[in-house]
């Protein structure tokens, strides 16, 4: 298990209500895919936050 699994389980449980079972069931292919949505989720509400003065 590496650490961007375990970080990418843990905010698609926090907010996107899928359990780390759901998320580790995926096959690879699924993950990286997860893992790049949730990337781009992360980048666009930092960026939002920063236009918000946040």
């Amino acid at each position: 298990m590496e650490d961007r699994d375990v970080q990418t389980a843990y905010l698609l449980f926090r907010f996107k209500n899928m359990t780390p079972q759901e998320y580790y069931s995926k096959k690879s292919g699924e993950k990286k895919i997860l893992r790049a949505f949730i990337a781009f989720e992360i980048d666009e509400r930092r960026r939002a936050n920063s236009q918000d003065g946040g």
